[in-house]
C-alpha cells in the first residue's frame, strides 16, 4: 500500500462564514499541488470495495479501496482543521471528501448571491444623512470591499456613482460640476474633493453662526436673565431616570414634547420602584462629566474613563443644572444609542418593529421630572449588516411613542446575540463573542457612540 500524502501545513485563513472565497484557492491551490483534486470532484468515482459477490461475503476489501480510503480521510481530517466550529455544524453527516466539499461549495455559492444582492441594495441605499464626510465615505468604501470579498467585483464609476447618489442636495451644484469633466476622476480624488467641499460649507456655516449671534446678543446687568437669540427657550429640567453604570453613556438627548431640554439617556425600569437617579447639564456652555462629574468635558473624554480602578461619581452629585439651546423644537433622530445604562431597547416608531403586539402591562417610563409615559408594544427587530450574513436581534424591544431616541441596552444585546461593544476614543466595534469576528461598527459623533440607520 502507498503511502498517503500527509498535510503538514496549517491553513493561514480558516474558513468561517464571510471569507469562503479567500479560503477556497488556498485549499485548492494544496490539493492540486498534491494532484488529489480526485477527491474533491463528483465526477471521478471511488474504486469499488468489493471486486466480486464472493468478497463481499468473505470480507476481502478491495486493495486499491483501501488505499483510498486513506488518504481520503487524511484529507477529510485536514479539511475539517481549516474550519471554525460554526462552519463544522454544517457539514455535519458529510463523511468523504468529496461530500464536505460538495456541501459547503453549494451552501456558500447560494450565500454569495444573496451577500451580493444584499450589499448591493445596501450601496444602492446609503445616504449620507448626519454622518461626516469621512464617516459616510468611509461607509461606502466598506460595503465595496465587502461585495469584492464574495467575489462582485464594483467599478470606479460605480463606486463613484453610489458616493454621490447618497448626498444631500446641499451637493448638487459640486456634482455637477464634477460629471461635466470630460475627463474620469478616480475614486481617491473624488473623496479629496468631497473632503474639501464639506470643509468650505462648515467654515460658511460657521460664518454665517458668528453673524447671528452678534445680531442676537443683548446687554445683560446683574439680576438679569441670561442673553438668549431670537430662537432660543428658556430650557426646564426633565432628563429620563439614569443607573450610575460604568462604560458607554449617552451624554444628552432632546427630550420629548418640544421642551428643547438635553436630558441623559438611561435605564427604562420596568415595575421598579428603587430611587433613580436623574441628570442635567449646567447652565453656560461647559458640559458635565457624569462619570467623574467635573466640568468643561464629557465621559467619552474624560481622563478616567478607562480607568477600571475608578468608583465614578453618582449623578445626584452633579446638581440641579441645566442648558440653553438655540431651538423650541425637538429634533427626529432615527439613530440608535447603545447605553450600557439601560435595562431594555427602547423605541418610538413601531415600523422598527419586525415582530410587535400590543402591551396589556400597567408598567410605564418614567421621566425625570416626575411623568411617567406609557408603553404601546413590545416585541422584537432583526436587522442585518455588512459584516455578516447572521441577523442581529433586538429582543425585548419597548414601543415608547414619546422617546426621542432610540435606546440598545448594551447589556440585553449581549444577551439576545452573544455579541459585545468595544468602544474605542473614536469609534466602536460589535464582535461576535465565540469567534471574535466584526459584526458592526460606527463612530464617535459629538460625544455618542451612535449606529446610524445607514449601518443596519
Amino acid at each position: 500500500m502507498a503511502n498517503p500524502v500527509v498535510f503538514s501545513h496549517k491553513v493561514s485563513v480558516k474558513l468561517d462564514d464571510n471569507n469562503f472565497l479567500l479560503w477556497r484557492p488556498q485549499v485548492l491551490s494544496a490539493i492540486r499541488g498534491h494532484r488529489l483534486s480526485e477527491y474533491i470532484s463528483n465526477s471521478v468515482q471511488p474504486p469499488p470495495k468489493f471486486l466480486t459477490n464472493d468478497d463481499r461475503l468473505n470480507g476481502i476489501v478491495n486493495p486499491r479501496f483501501s488505499e483510498w480510503e486513506v488518504q481520503d480521510q487524511v484529507l477529510y481530517s485536514w479539511l475539517l482543521s481549516s474550519m471554525f466550529d460554526g462552519i463544522l455544524t454544517r457539514i455535519v453527516g458529510a463523511k468523504t471528501s468529496t461530500q464536505v466539499w460538495h456541501t459547503l461549495e453549494v451552501y456558500f455559492v447560494t450565500q454569495t448571491s444573496a451577500k451580493i444582492d444584499f450589499f448591493t441594495n445596501q450601496l444602492q441605499m446609503c445616504k449620507k444623512g448626519g454622518l461626516s464626510i469621512n464617516e459616510y465615505l468611509l461607509r461606502i468604501k466598506a460595503l465595496v470591499y465587502r461585495l469584492g470579498s464574495v467575489g462582485h467585483r464594483v467599478t470606479v464609476k460605480e463606486h463613484i456613482s453610489a458616493i454621490f447618489k447618497g448626498h444631500p442636495s446641499d451637493y448638487d451644484t459640486f456634482i455637477i460640476s464634477v460629471n461635466s469633466r470630460n475627463t474620469d476622476y478616480t475614486v481617491a480624488e473624488i473623496e479629496s474633493l468631497l473632503l474639501f467641499q464639506e470643509h468650505r460649507m462648515d467654515s460658511n456655516h460657521k460664518d454665517l453662526d458668528s453673524v447671528n449671534l452678534t445680531t442676537n446678543r443683548t446687554p445683560r446687568g446683574r439680576g438679569n436673565s441670561p442673553p438668549m437669540s431670537n430662537s432660543s427657550t428658556d430650557l426646564k429640567q426633565q432628563s429620563f431616570p439614569v443607573k450610575g453604570g460604568r462604560g458607554f453613556w449617552n451624554p444628552y438627548v432632546v427630550a420629548p414634547r418640544s421642551t428643547g431640554v438635553l436630558a441623559p439617556l438611561g435605564s427604562v425600569p420596568l415595575g421598579s420602584n428603587r430611587t433613580m437617579q436623574t441628570l442635567a447639564f449646567a447652565s453656560g456652555t461647559k458640559p458635565v462629566c457624569q462619570l467623574c462629574s467635573r466640568t468643561g468635558h464629557i465621559a467619552s473624554r474624560c481622563y478616567q474613563r478607562f480607568n477600571i480602578e475608578f468608583p465614578g461619581v453618582g449623578a445626584a452629585n452633579v446638581g440641579s443644572q441645566s442648558i440653553n439651546i438655540a431651538t423650541a423644537e425637538s429634533l427626529p433622530d432615527d439613530a440608535w444609542y447603545p447605553d450600557s445604562g439601560a435595562t431594555t431597547h427602547c423605541t418610538a416608531d413601531v415600523n422598527n418593529f419586525t415582530q410587535q403586539t400590543p402591551y396589556q402591562g400597567t408598567d410605564q417610563v418614567h421621566m425625570g421630572d416626575g411623568t411617567s409615559i406609557t408603553i404601546q408594544n413590545v416585541g422584537k427587530a432583526t436587522f442585518f449588516t455588512p459584516y455578516t450574513s447572521k441577523p442581529l436581534t433586538l429582543n425585548r424591544m419597548l414601543h415608547v411613542p414619546h422617546i426621542t431616541n432610540n435606546l440598545i441596552s448594551v447589556s440585553q444585546f449581549f444577551a439576545d446575540n452573544n455579541a459585545f461593544f468595544e468602544f474605542y476614543l473614536n469609534h466602536y466595534l460589535v464582535k461576535d463573542q465565540a469567534s471574535k469576528a466584526v459584526l458592526m461598527e460606527g463612530q464617535l459623533s459629538h460625544g455618542l457612540y451612535v449606529i446610524q440607520p445607514s449601518q443596519i
